[in-house]
């Protein structure tokens, strides 16, 4: 329980310094797809964001390893990591995304 406290919390601060809704929309992606390379999530967040795959990889290299919530696996040396989403915070992630308020920086 203690654990899931702290993932609440780490993920209401990253939340609550989204001033555009990426991060809000990048942890939606992440909900959706559930298991994604680097690459997928890039052609999904393109669509709506004006970004860099470095940036994509940058951001996903975040949420596994301060927010805790993605696991990766690398097949061999020659194929891209997968991320997955850990299924004990499916709900935990659709309950803080609908609740979250994008304070915009103008």
């Amino acid at each position: 329980m203690q654990m899931k406290n702290s993932i609440v919390l780490r993920v209401e601060q990253f939340l609550q310094t989204d001033g555009t809704g990426y991060r809000k929309d990048v942890l939606s992606a992440v909900l959706s797809e559930k298991t994604f390379t680097v690459d997928e999530m890039y052609e999904i967040l393109s669509k709506s964001h004006e970004l860099t795959r470095n940036k994509v990889a940058s951001m996903m290299g975040y949420i596994q390893s301060k927010l805790g919530i993605l696991s990766s696996h690398k097949e061999s040396y020659k194929t891209p990591i997968t991320y997955s989403l850990k299924e004990e915070y499916e709900n935990l992630l659709e309950q803080m995304i609908k609740n979250v308020q994008i304070q915009t920086t103008s």
